[in-house]
C-alpha cells in the first residue's frame, strides 16, 4: 500500500521534471490530495486500532477518488476494516 503512494509521489515529482520552467504541458497527478490524505487517516487509524475512524476515513477517501486501481484497493480496505469489526463484535 505504501507502494502505491510512493509512486503516486514519484509520478508527481517526475511531472514537474518534465514540464521545467514555461514548459506548455500540463501533467496532473493520478490521486488528489483529499484522497490520499484520507487514506493515510485510515492507515493511522487502523494501526492504533481505531476501525469505525479508519473505516470512514476510507469511505471519504473512496468518495474523492478518481482512479481505478486506487477505488479498488480501498474497497478492499473497507472490507478489510469491515471483517475487523464484526470480528471485534
Amino acid at each position: 500500500m505504501n507502494r502505491l503512494i510512493a509512486g503516486a509521489l514519484c509520478a508527481v515529482c517526475f511531472g514537474f521534471g518534465l514540464t521545467g520552467c514555461g514548459g506548455q504541458e500540463v501533467v496532473s497527478a493520478p490521486y488528489a490530495d483529499e484522497t490520499l490524505a484520507n487514506y493515510q487517516a485510515g492507515k493511522d487509524f487502523l494501526a492504533a486500532g481505531r476501525y469505525e475512524l479508519a473505516k470512514e476515513s476510507f469511505t471519504l477517501a473512496l468518495a474523492s477518488s478518481r482512479d481505478p486501481q486506487m477505488r479498488y484497493v480501498l474497497m478492499q480496505e473497507i472490507d478489510s476494516v469491515n471483517m475487523m469489526i464484526e470480528t471485534r463484535r
